[in-house]
């Protein structure tokens, strides 16, 4: 099954790039027991075991962003004006400030063996395709020095830890870390579907999609999809003002099954 985006001009030249909903499982994962100890150690074995890098420490990245988000949603259930409250209220403030297209590379992993590019059947598909390359180099620049930045600042936001309040500087340089390791592997996944050397194929030409479509473990697979529909919603709107409207967007985000609350960002976003 093809990864969806939707690719679609949201205010004069700024363009939002968007995946469709990924579904998960009904049932909820269980929270892990083990100490992060253990999990380190079972990490080093299977690295020496002759596992790749990325394999190996999975389980501790998993293991970190779940402890992450534990205490996360512990700040937010905090007493309104309570010091956790105010770490919470200054976290979503931060994090207001992330760049939509962190949050949009972050959703590309090695699994996804197909992608789908929807955009309006008006735009030039190459312009779609250069565009898309675009995020994804300008991402894997961006996102590899912020990462080696958040790593730099740790040994200093320790010292905070002789402070007897949370070690907010701690928490947020671990947690972009994370963050921006995320984006970069997504973006360098990204641009193995949208790079010169991939093979992008048409949706109108259905016939020889399937013999190429068994390539897939070898050679990344990018369809290119028009959308005659998509381009008659964002056109109503451009007609009356220059950027396309809440209520359109909402409508978009409903047929293609998206957040809006990313469209809009990626509308609204100042830099």
């Amino acid at each position: 099954m093809a990864t969806r985006i939707v690719v679609l001009p949201v205010a004069g030249r700024r363009w939002a790039f968007c995946m469709t909903k990924i579904p998960t499982n009904s049932s909820p994962s269980q929270p892990t027991r083990e100490s992060f100890l253990q999990v380190w150690l079972n990490a080093c074995l299977d690295l020496k075991s002759g596992r790749g890098f990325a394999q190996s420490f999975s389980p501790v990245t998993h293991y970190v962003s779940e402890k992450m988000e534990q205490k996360w949603t512990a700040l937010e259930a905090a007493e309104q004006g309570s010091m956790k409250n105010r770490v919470y209220q200054l976290g979503q403030k931060l994090l207001a400030r992330i760049s939509p297209s962190e949050s949009f590379l972050k959703l590309f992993h090695k699994d996804i063996p197909k992608l789908e590019i929807v955009y309006p059947v008006s735009l030039n598909s190459r312009l779609v395709r250069r565009r898309v390359r675009h995020v994804a180099k300008c991402g894997a620049r961006v996102h590899s020095r912020y990462m080696y930045g958040s790593f730099a600042c740790l040994p200093f936001s320790v010292l905070f830890g002789i402070v007897p309040v949370p070690n907010i500087p701690l928490f947020w340089n671990l947690f972009r870390a994370y963050a921006n390791w995320q984006a970069l592997q997504g973006s360098r996944r990204l641009l193995e579907f949208v790079s010169d050397g991939s093979d992008p194929l048409s949706s109108r030409n259905e016939s020889g999609e399937k013999d190429k479509n068994l390539d897939n473990a070898i050679q990344p697979s990018l369809v290119l999809s028009p959308s005659k529909r998509l381009e008659s919603m964002l056109q109503n709107s451009l007609k009356s003002c220059e950027e396309v409207s809440d209520p359109v967007i909402v409508r978009i985000c409903e047929m293609y099954d998206m957040d809006n609350s990313q469209v809009l960002k990626w509308r609204d976003f100042k830099r």
